[in-house]
């Protein structure tokens, strides 16, 4: 568009005009853009007026184009430019010259677009969006109180027709009742002018362009699709789920601190992104605010929490349960959850191992750490929420592509799985190893520290019994050693031959690739095996034999019986 709407039908070669001039042509306003500035002339362009600021063709209907410029006309043909309708005489309650900077055909109906109009060159903030059907005979107004800003952007969701963006001076507006009611959408986007958006229909994410403060793109929108106002009073309710898609992301070839070189925007969370909803006043509110006010609320409708055995502040959790095709559940975690819209994102991960022993104890309620990424196919994927004594849950298939650029077939990635579960079935047993030595080893110093505070410490018995356990203790931290450095060992010290440094070393080798085992991943492999049988055999045998007699020397003393340490299978 200049004045004239062009058309290209060799990718821009050439050029031919298709309506006659479809603006004001006003010449006191063409006429001062050579002549612009104060003190000094400032003529760069943005003086010029009486032009195409928006040229808009259907995507239902050939030859159904609209047209919007910057001095208030808006036109529309039928026939692909041989006849031109102007329709804006219709938009009641727009001042007259008002810029048009977006028009957007809805995808439908053909005879129905989206108008946006900006006055605010003219210190006029209020907002213009209308409805224009039956191809411009009729307009209807968008505008309501809950709306701030100048209009910019307008778009209309390509799935559900009643659900609407709308882009001002002051942020992101969404209407899920076709522009009756409009709300801010806040959630990660802030008070900034949206000059622009585009929806990337197969992903279904909003792009919004912003002067000034960069490109925003809201992943998935899609569960804002036939939301109404009795969706927000359900317990819990699924809203959309996206597939999980898998894709490896590497640094930028030749480059390892790029400074200000390159540009690193946020991804979306990886894996399968579940959008629901949740309700109940016992639920965390997502504003601090409102949310204080809600714990006062229930402290003072519970009265004492103690006398019934509950804490009344207590954060409620959802449970997020994956099963495989078999109907066998790997993954099982617990994530916090509050009232509204949420969103969980499963990493496409299996429950892994527990973590080796610390210095204090893990709390697992909340669900293992993450094991390894899942090969493609069909999962279910179910979450379910506490309702007083009750419980609601919902389950949604979802499907876990491949890399589209990964070059192994789907048999070959589930041959190098099934590799990485037998490596994580040893680490397993290694770390179920460690935690015996740790808590024999937590028993003996118990008993040993019996032992000290009994009156007749000088006896030689029991003194025999105080060396017995020391030499104990002594035998379980080299034990200890087979496996792993210790915690708060100084310095670096040589570790290729603990049992985690050889499976550190054939898990590296299998999780480098989607490939099977390759024959060096398998030797290091055997390697760690063999190793772990090993190490796994000593502590057995130390578990029958010096820990046991021990245990016998103490039951003999009057001591007390240490706990049940049984051999690892």
């Amino acid at each position: 568009g200049s004045q004239f709407v062009h058309k290209s039908t060799d990718r821009g070669e050439s050029w031919t005009t298709i309506s006659p001039d479809l603006t004001s042509n006003d010449a006191s306003l063409v006429e001062k853009a050579r002549s612009s500035g104060g003190l000094t002339p400032d003529v760069t362009a943005a003086e010029f007026y009486t032009t195409i600021t928006a040229v808009a063709p259907s995507p239902l209907e050939r030859g159904v184009i609209w047209v919007g410029t910057d001095d208030g006309r808006v036109h529309v043909t039928r026939d692909g430019g041989d006849n031109w309708s102007r329709v804006d005489g219709r938009a009641r309650g727009v001042p007259a010259g008002s810029w048009v900077p977006m028009v957007t055909p809805s995808p439908h109906d053909a005879g129905t677009a989206f108008v946006v109009f900006d006055d605010h060159r003219r210190s006029n903030m209020d907002t213009y969006v209308y409805r224009v059907s039956d191809y411009g005979r009729r307009w209807e107004s968008l505008a309501t109180d809950a709306l701030s800003g100048y209009a910019l952007s307008v778009l209309q969701d390509h799935v559900d027709p009643d659900l609407l963006f709308l882009g001002t001076e002051f942020g992101l507006f969404v209407s899920t009742d076709a522009g009756d009611t409009w709300t801010k959408f806040t959630a990660g986007v802030p008070t900034v002018s949206v000059m622009d958006m585009a929806i990337q229909a197969r992903e279904n994410d909003l792009v919004l362009g912003t002067h000034g403060r960069s490109i925003y793109v809201i992943d998935d929108y899609a569960g804002l699709r036939n939301l109404g106002d009795d969706a927000f009073e359900q317990r819990l309710a699924l809203l959309s789920v996206t597939p999980g898609q898998q894709y490896d992301s590497d640094m930028t070839r030749s480059t390892r601190f790029t400074g200000d070189g390159e540009y690193r925007g946020e991804n979306e969370a990886y894996g399968a992104l579940v959008t629901f909803i949740a309700s109940g006043d016992d639920l965390v509110h997502p504003d601090d605010d409102k949310d204080r006010e809600r714990r006062i609320r229930r402290r003072a409708a519970a009265g004492d929490a103690e006398a019934d055995g509950t804490n009344g502040d207590e954060d409620i959790k959802i449970t997020v349960t994956v099963a495989d095709a078999s109907g066998r559940q790997i993954r099982r975690y617990r994530t916090a959850v509050h009232q509204g819209i949420n969103r969980i994102a499963w990493d496409l991960r299996r429950d892994g191992a527990r973590n080796m022993p610390g210095d204090e104890a893990e709390d697992y309620e909340d669900g293992l750490p993450a094991g390894p990424e899942v090969p493609p196919g069909r999962y279910t994927l179910t979450v379910s929420l506490p309702d007083g004594g009750d419980t609601r849950e919902f389950s949604t298939p979802v499907d876990v592509v491949a890399d589209p650029r990964s070059p192994f077939s789907l048999d070959e990635m589930r041959r190098n799985h099934a590799a990485r579960l037998e490596l994580l079935e040893m680490e397993k047993r290694a770390v179920a190893a460690v935690e015996r030595i740790v808590h024999a080893r937590d028993d003996v110093r118990a008993i040993k520290a019996r032992i000290e505070r009994r009156d007749e410490t000088d006896s030689d018995a029991l003194q025999a019994l105080k060396e017995q356990a020391d030499e104990v203790i002594k035998g379980l931290d080299e034990l200890e050693k087979r496996f792993r450095v210790p915690p708060k060992t100084t310095g670096i010290v040589y570790d290729d031959d603990k049992v985690t440094s050889r499976l550190g070393r054939a898990e590296a080798f299998v999780n480098s690739t989607l490939a099977p085992p390759s024959p060096a991943a398998r030797m290091f492999r055997d390697i760690a095996a063999r190793e772990l049988d090993n190490a796994v055999s000593e502590l057995n045998s130390y578990l029958a034999g010096e820990l046991a007699d021990f245990r016998t020397a103490v039951s003999a003393a009057g001591i007390g019986l240490l706990t049940d340490i049984r051999p690892l299978d």
